[in-house]
């Protein structure tokens, strides 16, 4: 054999000696069972971009599957004994630092800044010389998921799991899509169309890791995503392909023709579990924690829509509350009670003025070492001591002490800031403000650099409460000291006891006396904090706005942030963050009810949508000059509501002709027609002109079940879950009814 051939055979056996480990890995690390079966073959594969490097600061990631495990039931443990006794709460200060140490390793890396953006892809208005009508969104150019869906050439609508396209001239039925899965949401970009659905796993999914010699199994009726984009050729829609995720569907937006889609999946302690995409289980080293005290696994999918490629992430964060999303900015927010954080030495602090010097010496040494639950025991020890009256006199001196204005507590939001580039994510960090934001419109980005954040805030005071065990007898004898309390100067005293007995409880536990916490509600009251993006800071915050009240809505306009508070009259504050390091209250209007949506009529209009006792109150508001905001005028339609107090997806406004189109739903009217909760009592869609002075209603397009309004050129669709009406926009007369079959 001459040396030519000894080399090529060399070199396939080299190439096969490489390739069939490889293979064996890629096998073994494949799911027994597929998370969704779909009958349609996709023609194109979604393909996984490469990730820019990023700098991400104090984040960590894992080695190893073994890792990422260990954390998560290291964390559960701790979790557990939350609900036993208050001192288990600072343990969980220290494990977000042991665990770090211990489990994790530190991410370095680097990722180049975003210069800027040109907005483009479906944002609404025209196609070609047509006018149509938009998705209701917070930022203009960033759309959001909705059920119905039009680019001016179709309409598309979701209900349930079933999928129509109809033609807006012809009125045909273009299209109808069953699913397996219930439809969450979709969007319309031209000639594709996504579909963002979501299903439980029929069957446990098993992966094995070689490297690892682990075995994973996905539980059944975990929570599934599936991402479907179909393209538009030849008047018909193809799959062009798919791509699933493990989580929730939580929200999405589209920027630049980019998916952005956020799925929440919790923690499985008794059943580890990892995200997967498309069926693969996202790498150990590419899980990020970004949170101390984590409950779920938020990943992030970031979808080129017209190519197929995209970019996942997963981190450990908290649990989810909202979405913002800016053009440079994708912003998550976390909303945590105050007792699911660490509660810190302070509490111990507050029990050692009234212990003994000794016992609040030794309790002291095992805290500065983190040993909670020695110097827990220390104090149980103490307590199993004392008479009935003694531990009754101990707690009314900790619980006035508690009750003082130095401990109360309140709730917390996080916010976890990335720069958006693309496809790559850049994680930035988190933001942390007191209270909770009512909904996205809480939150925006003013001028593309600060992030300015309304949230109520609800105080608490926390109470020890303690509980004896079954009866005993105790002798108490020696030197026992006694705490007295003068003009707030805490005195001891020793006394001398020979011997005295006293039949009490009998001991039968660890120990006699055990000690839980109890939490009960102060008051409540509002605050505007303004955070820099680039130095990732607080730099402002207006504390103590209308107390004893609750936001119920929010908007920014122009430089001016427009919040409604509500207990018994409905204040709209404006305030002015012209300049985010000193934000001014300038003015606010009291009226009857409350608004619950608002919504820019143009620089110097406001329309609010709400209630006033069972009645749907429309209102149009001056805001021209901020420091005396004026009702200009008001519509209230007794024994009603809207569909829009909930959902502000189903509000449309045409500025063109100045009408603002509202599902409306009477509780006097029960018209036999009901697919949902939402049906019964259903009207149609009330129709209201608005100009500078004035507010007013001009119809009611009757249509029982409708909760979507689009126009397109001079037409109005209303949709229900079983048709859509097309009517005249200049008439309002009834053109036709496309049933949905």
């Amino acid at each position: 054999m001459d040396g030519t051939k000894l080399i090529v055979i060399g070199a396939i056996t080299l190439l096969l000696g490489l390739m069939i480990p490889l293979l064996g890995y890629s096998l073994l690390t494949q799911p027994t069972n597929t998370l969704l079966n779909t009958t349609e073959t996709p023609y194109q594969k979604p393909m996984e971009k490469p990730k820019k490097e990023f700098e991400i600061k104090d984040m960590t990631s894992f080695e190893t599957y073994d890792q990422l495990f260990g954390y998560i039931n290291t964390l559960y443990r701790e979790y557990e004994k939350l609900s036993t006794t208050i001192f288990e709460f600072p343990k969980i200060f220290a494990l977000s630092t042991e665990l770090r140490e211990s489990y994790m390793v530190t991410v370095t890396a680097t990722m180049p800044t975003m210069t800027g953006t040109q907005i483009e892809g479906y944002t609404g208005g025209e196609t070609g010389e047509t006018r149509y009508s938009e998705t209701n969104v917070q930022v203009k150019g960033v759309d959001e998921p909705d059920i119905v869906k039009t680019n001016g050439k179709q309409i598309a609508v979701a209900w349930r799991n079933e999928l129509y396209v109809i033609d807006p001239i012809t009125y045909e039925l273009l299209w109808r899509k069953s699913f397996n899965s219930t439809i969450s949401s979709i969007y319309l970009l031209n000639e594709y169309l996504v579909v963002i659905a979501v299903n439980e796993i029929y069957e446990p999914v098993e992966f094995r890791i070689p490297r690892e010699e682990l075995r994973i199994t996905i539980p059944q009726g975990t929570v599934n995503t599936t991402i479907y984009v179909y393209l538009l050729a030849n008047d018909e829609y193809k799959l062009a392909y798919s791509i699933d995720l493990t989580g929730k569907p939580m929200n999405s937006r589209v920027l630049n023709k980019i998916l952005y889609l956020v799925t929440i999946q919790p923690f499985e302690p008794s059943n580890p579990v990892i995200p997967l995409i498309n069926g693969k289980p996202v790498p150990a080293h590419e899980i990020y924690v970004i949170e101390d005290k984590p409950t779920t696994y938020t990943n992030i999918i970031s979808l080129d829509i017209t190519s197929g490629e995209y970019s996942a992430y997963s981190f450990i964060a908290g649990p989810y509350s909202h979405i913002y999303m800016s053009y440079e900015y994708l912003i998550i927010a976390s909303h945590t009670p105050w007792y699911l954080r660490e509660i810190d030495t302070k509490i111990f602090a507050i029990i050692m003025k009234f212990l003994p010097d000794n016992i609040s010496q030794e309790i002291n040494k095992y805290l500065e070492a983190n040993k909670y639950e020695e110097a827990m025991n220390v104090l149980y020890d103490y307590l199993d001591t004392l008479t009935i009256e003694e531990i009754k006199s101990l707690f009314t001196l900790i619980n006035t002490e508690l009750s003082s204005q130095e401990y109360i507590r309140t709730d917390n939001t996080t916010f976890y800031v990335f720069k958006v580039n693309g496809l790559n994510l850049d994680y930035k960090g988190k933001l942390i403000t007191e209270g909770n934001i009512r909904d996205q419109f809480c939150m925006e980005v003013y001028k593309e650099k600060y992030f300015v954040v309304a949230t109520t805030v609800e105080h608490y005071k926390m109470r020890l409460s303690y509980w004896l065990v079954s009866p005993r007898t105790t002798t108490i004898a020696g030197n026992k000291e006694i705490t007295v309390i003068e003009n707030g100067e805490v005195k001891k005293y020793k006394i001398t006891i020979t011997e005295a007995k006293n039949i009490e409880y009998i001991y039968t536990w660890d120990h006699t006396v055990y000690i839980y916490p109890s939490i009960s509600f102060v008051s409540v009251d509002n605050q505007l904090t303004i955070f820099d993006l680039e130095e990732m800071n607080r730099i402002s915050n207006i504390t103590n706005i209308a107390p004893g009240e609750r936001i119920y809505a929010a908007r920014i306009i122009n430089d001016y942030f427009f919040i409604v508070t509500y207990r018994n009259v409905d204040p709209i504050f404006a305030i002015n963050i012209t300049d985010p390091y000193h934000p001014e209250i300038i003015g606010y209007l009291k009226i009857p009810g409350y608004n619950e949506y608002l919504h820019p009529l143009s620089n110097n209009r406001l329309l609010g949508i709400g209630v006033e006792g069972n009645n749907l109150v429309i209102s149009l508001y001056d805001i021209s000059d901020p420091r005396n905001i004026k009702e200009l005028s008001k519509i209230n339609i007794d024994d009603s509501t809207s569909l829009v107090l909930y959902n502000y997806h189903a509000f449309t406004i045409d500025y063109e002709k100045q009408l603002v189109f509202i599902p409306i739903r009477s509780y006097r009217i029960f018209l036999g027609y009901q697919t949902s909760n939402w049906d019964l009592g259903s009207i149609g869609i009330l129709v209201c002109r608005y100009s500078e002075d004035k507010i007013e209603t001009t119809t009611i397009l009757q249509h029982p079940g409708a909760s979507r309004t689009i126009y397109i050129g001079d037409k109005i669709y209303t949709i229900s879950p079983t048709s859509i009406k097309v009517y005249n926009e200049n008439t309002f007369e009834e053109i036709t009814e496309i049933p949905l079959q």
